[in-house]
């Protein structure tokens, strides 16, 4: 009996740590968000209210999950806040024994502090880009059923719903991956990318550094690719909804491991069966299928210097993933990284 109060009192305490951590971090992205003039422009308001909404919810059952069905295990910001508490700790008593002895280490931090402030930074970047992703697609269907309703340019607007409701899809499957972590989910994160080159060649690609990235490289595109030749339109549009797809499927497979530079356990099934960057060949197809209308030498250009991005940001992720074992069997049995038998 005293060893199952004893047992329930940890729980208890890990619980609190857990559920207390998370709202501190949670809190401070929160007052970011709504105070710092960049996210106080870019996040819609609808979205500053979803993730205030999320937040919510959130106090209200963590505390249950943690207790309940998560003991044992502490959450990426209770792992930062221990780790933090470990160094500061090192530090004191590095200075205190610093006189005695002329070998002490030095102060570090621990790995799981380094993966746990690693994801804390990619969950603070990722959630509110992808919420304003998925509104603006919402927002982007509903005018079109407008138009519809309207009968202004029908056929056109019932392609742009189908490619808005591919990436409304998409943009749901990766704000559950950022938004949440367990065991029940299977999406623990195991690693982070660790270089900086790995995030900066991810991060470019998205706002507001992709700003910068589009100065660079201005490849003018357009999802409603049309022609005076209506074969050839239809062609096209066909491809992208099918390459569309094909992006869709990767994501699908993924499911709540969604997200960008984390390992949270391969999957070696849907498209990542048959190449391992599916996503990435299919966006970079689309893209060029939506630049032929504007094709010129500096769009070529262009289109280059943007392949070149996601090329290296396949070879920093594999660079990542290598270090896990699974992943270097996964390798062996899909050697191609873009097109099966090609490359």
């Amino acid at each position: 009996m005293g060893k199952n109060n004893i047992t329930t009192k940890l729980n208890y305490k890990e619980a609190l740590l857990n559920y207390f951590s998370d709202i501190l971090c949670m809190s401070a992205g929160i007052i970011i968000y709504r105070n710092v003039s960049y996210y106080k422009g870019f996040i819609l308001q609808s979205v500053q209210q979803e993730i205030l909404i999320l937040a919510f919810i959130y106090i209200i059952f963590a505390f249950p999950y943690y207790l309940f069905l998560n003991s044992g295990r502490f959450s990426k910001a209770a792992q930062l806040i221990l780790g933090l508490l470990d160094f500061i700790k090192q530090s004191m008593r590095y200075l205190k024994e610093k006189k005695k002895t002329e070998q002490r280490s030095l102060p570090s931090f621990s790995p799981a502090f380094r993966v746990a402030i690693l994801f804390m930074m990619v969950k603070f970047f990722y959630i509110p880009v992808m919420l304003n992703f998925a509104a603006d697609h919402v927002v982007n269907i509903e005018k079109e059923i407008m138009h519809i309703l309207n009968k202004q340019s029908v056929h056109d607007s019932i392609y742009i719903i189908m490619i808005d409701i591919l990436y409304l899809i998409d943009t749901g499957l990766f704000s559950v991956g950022y938004l949440t972590e367990s065991k029940y989910l299977d999406n623990e994160v195991k690693s982070v990318e660790p270089t900086l080159l790995g995030w900066a060649v991810t991060l470019i690609c998205y706002p507001p550094f992709n700003s910068i990235f589009g100065y660079v490289f201005p490849w003018p595109q357009t999802s409603l690719v049309t022609f005076e030749n209506h074969y050839l339109t239809f062609l096209c549009r066909f491809l992208i909804l099918i390459l569309i797809g094909l992006y869709l499927w990767a994501s699908i497979a993924l499911g709540p491991k969604a997200s960008n530079l984390t390992n949270r356990g391969i999957v070696p099934s849907g498209p990542y069966a048959f190449v391992r960057h599916p996503a990435y060949i299919s966006k970079n197809i689309t893209w060029w299928i939506m630049s032929i209308p504007y094709m010129s030498i500096p769009a070529i250009v262009s289109g280059i210097g943007t392949n070149f991005i996601y090329y290296m940001r396949a070879v920093t992720e594999e660079r990542h993933l290598s270090k896990d074992p699974d992943y270097i069997e996964y390798c062996k049995k899909v050697p191609w990284m873009f097109i099966p038998y090609v490359i």
